[in-house]
């Protein structure tokens, strides 16, 4: 068996750790000399409370998780926000991508924008530590937006007073805003001219893709031309 590298002095954060994979990998890094912080959906769960190694393992909740790493690094690294990122498809990310990349090898720019995407993608600046936590703990945790009790400033954000028409776009693959995050909106909004739009593509086709330049966006103009009296047409044949 290869050795295990010497962790000391590196920080893991292991979620899911409190059994199975999850707390096999936290022990492993913990032995490796790592401080490794667990987490788990509950601070009861079997790792709760657990050191394993020489005392690396930190256990805690989300906010306790959250406070460790702001006060490590005084903001959420750059890393960190990739690591998460290609955490939600990790396949895709780790091989699906460059087999897409050699399927498309004689399509005119493709491989061009894969690597303008590669390099944005791994362009990430960190995020501001108060951000991280109102992020992590009001919006992820408790879904305060949903709940009505998301403060902006001195203001609650309440979706229950839009009231102008709303489309929303969703990318069906999108694995950054899952789909299932984004079709309640409609439920919580007091419009009455709603609408989903569900489209083929993850979360940056949405933007980038040629098949949202010719058939997404043409629709989008058309929603909003029919509720613009002012607007000029929009040509009704797809670009």
């Amino acid at each position: 068996m290869t050795p295990a590298p010497d962790l000391s002095g590196k920080v893991a954060l292991v979620t899911g750790s409190s059994r199975g994979i999850g707390r096999a990998v936290a022990q492993r890094l913990a032995s490796a000399g790592a401080l490794v912080v667990v987490t788990g959906r509950s601070a009861t769960a079997p790792a709760a409370g657990k050191r394993y190694g020489q005392d690396h393992i930190v256990p805690g909740t989300l906010a306790e998780t959250v406070a460790l790493i702001t006060l490590t690094y005084g903001n959420c690294p750059a890393w960190m926000i990739h690591a998460g990122f290609t955490a939600m498809a990790p396949v895709h990310h780790a091989m699906g991508k460059f087999i897409d990349l050699y399927r498309q090898r004689e399509r005119a720019g493709y491989a061009d924008t894969f690597a303008l995407f590669e390099q944005w993608m791994n362009s990430d600046v960190p995020l501001a530590g108060q951000l991280f936590r109102e992020l992590c703990i009001d919006l992820f945790r408790h879904n305060q937006l949903l709940r009505g009790q998301l403060q902006v400033g001195t203001q609650r954000v309440d979706l229950r007073r839009i009231t102008c028409p709303v489309l929303n776009i969703i990318g069906e693959y999108d694995d950054v805003v899952h789909p299932y995050s984004s079709l309640p909106l409609l439920d919580h909004v007091s419009s009455l001219d709603k609408q989903d739009l569900l489209f083929p593509v993850g979360h940056m086709g949405l933007a980038v893709s040629s098949t949202a330049h010719k058939e997404l966006w043409p629709q989008v103009c058309h929603w909003i031309a029919e509720r613009h009296s002012d607007c000029p047409p929009v040509p009704s044949s797809r670009v």
